[in-house]
């Protein structure tokens, strides 16, 4: 055999291994590749074997998170998926609602809840509960698989606010402090229902509310008695201030008035001892004047009694006498004529004496 036939029989066998290997390991990426399963970031995953060699077939309680996860062929291994993303229930007709429920991944719309009063008036409430599924094995294996959670959640969480809501009487809705406990208390209960179900609820919202038509009518008729009966009290109360007014300013009147008359007379009083004290000092000032005067009168007859006084007697009276007589003669120039400051004598010769 020559070389040249060694070396094209070499090439073939090499050729046909090279073949039957590429077409193993593409079989083989294949079949691997159809056994994988691609868990998504926000999801999580629980493994469930049909049967297995020597382990245990079912559900695996270990939580897969992320990633592909090969599933052997023999042991026909598969993955259940769930999300790990908050997952929204709306209760509600609103038509946005709806919209953003059929668009976006995680919102389920239902109807809005139609619940009875404790007094047995229906009344709808608008109520958004927000939860997540904590562990998905707790899940598949007390709920199922797909979206059997969604319809869980729902279900239960009708049950439960139901059965809260419904102990309120119509008017205690409006009231912040008896309806608040009511919705934590069904919140605590919904949470304690599902977590063994592997799900928690984080949030349980009231967003809106309506009386039924019936009800509304029986609260407007009670709103307008309320305003009557309002109006009513005001008008008391404001007829009660005005009797308070006019009363006060009827004392007020009177208080002026006493006050008036009392100073009026303590005025009086005080102008008649005014008075009396002006004619007390009247008389104590004319008592004095005329004890000046008797004074005066004491000292000008003691001057008049000193001598000289005859003289100073004379010129005061010449005056008058000389205003008294027209014409008085009198003797002068001779042996007996008289001498004008001599009054004495004068006075003699005017009366004739000697």
């Amino acid at each position: 055999m020559s070389d040249k036939s060694l070396r094209e029989r070499l090439s073939g066998k090499f050729t046909k291994g090279a073949a039957v290997g590429l077409a193993l390991l593409g079989f083989g990426s294949c079949t691997y590749a159809t056994q994988c399963t691609y868990i998504e970031p926000n999801e999580h995953a629980v493994r469930k074997d049909m049967w297995s060699f020597g382990g245990e077939k079912g559900l695996s309680e270990k939580v897969a998170k992320g990633g592909d996860l090969y599933a052997s062929p023999w042991t026909k291994t598969s993955f259940i998926t769930l999300p790990r993303a908050p997952q929204v229930i709306n209760f509600t007709n609103d038509a946005e609602d709806k919209k953003t429920a059929s668009s976006i991944e995680g919102f389920v719309n239902h109807p809005q809840l139609e619940i009875p009063s404790k007094d047995g008036y229906k009344n709808s409430f608008e109520i958004t509960v927000i939860y997540r599924i904590e562990n998905p094995y707790l899940v598949v294996k007390n709920v199922g698989t797909g979206k059997t959670y969604e319809l869980e959640v729902g279900n239960r969480s009708k049950r439960v606010l139901f059965d809260a809501v419904g102990d309120l009487k119509a008017e205690e809705l409006y009231d912040v402090e008896k309806r608040k406990p009511v919705f934590e208390q069904a919140h605590k209960t919904l949470k304690e229902e599902l977590k063994p179900n592997g799900i928690v609820v984080d949030h349980v919202l009231l967003r809106k509310f309506w009386y039924s038509e019936e009800y509304e009518k029986i609260l407007d008729n009670k709103v307008l008695q309320d305003m009557l009966t309002i109006a009513a009290e005001r008008e008391k109360e404001s007829n009660a201030i005005d009797k308070l007014v006019k009363k006060a300013e009827e004392e007020g009147k009177q208080a002026v008035e006493t006050e008036r008359t009392r100073a009026e007379k303590i005025s009086a009083e005080l102008r008649a001892k005014a008075d009396t004290a002006y004619e007390a000092r009247a008389q104590t000032g004319e008592l004095e004047r005329q004890k000046a005067i008797a004074e005066g009168q004491k000292l000008v007859n003691q001057a008049f009694e000193g001598e000289g006084a005859s003289r100073v007697v004379g010129l005061t009276m010449a005056p008058r006498v000389a205003a008294a007589i027209k014409q008085v003669y009198v003797r002068s120039c001779s042996k007996g004529g008289a001498n004008p400051l001599d009054i004495a004598e004068i006075s003699k010769q005017l009366s004739g004496g000697k």
